[in-house]
């Protein structure tokens, strides 16, 4: 978990308080990401995210957005990724959601995940939004700004929006 270290702190003590075990293995404050960055505006929220993405302790990774509830085991997820680098859920045709990511701890993706940092950073007093700029970092890369990468399109219904991928997702499971 990446959070600002009040956030941080306040999960800390109610951990404490209920006598939970943690529900994180690992936690590290923004600030420590970002120093100087104000990470709770929208645009230091985001770049957060970004940002954390290049400092993943684990060999595969699984990013998922704050507002994503996982509603089964996580292991096909990491099955789909098979040998790719990385891999994001297929909202549309062309469009890849930041929001279910999956990928290997290695350079290539790391350096699209810097692209992709890097061009939101520069737009993120005037454009809330990082999403669009994903899809950007991914055309660069397939142009050859990340030689040799893997980038899969996973499955829609590892990101279920509405009617139609829920419909999926309930069906497989029978």
């Amino acid at each position: 978990l990446v959070a600002d270290a009040a956030t941080l702190a306040e999960l800390a003590s109610r951990e404490a308080a209920s006598g939970n075990r943690r529900l994180f293995d690992i936690t590290v404050a923004s600030e420590a990401l970002l120093p100087g960055t104000a990470t709770t505006d929208s645009a230091g929220f985001r770049i957060q995210k970004l940002r954390a993405l290049r400092h993943t302790p684990y060999d595969r990774t699984l990013y998922l957005d704050s507002d994503t509830v996982a509603c089964g085991p996580l292991t096909p997820i990491f099955d789909a990724l098979g040998d790719l680098d990385a891999g994001g859920v297929a909202q549309h045709e062309t469009i890849v959601n930041g929001g279910v990511l999956a990928y290997r701890r290695n350079a290539r993706a790391f350096k699209l995940w810097e692209r992709w940092e890097t061009t939101f950073a520069a737009v993120a007093r005037t454009q809330r939004r990082e999403q669009p700029l994903l899809q950007d970092a991914l055309k660069w890369s397939f142009d050859g700004g990340v030689p040799g990468l893997r980038f899969g399109r996973l499955n829609r219904t590892f990101n279920c929006r509405g009617v139609e991928t829920c419909g999926v997702a309930t069906t497989r499971r029978g």
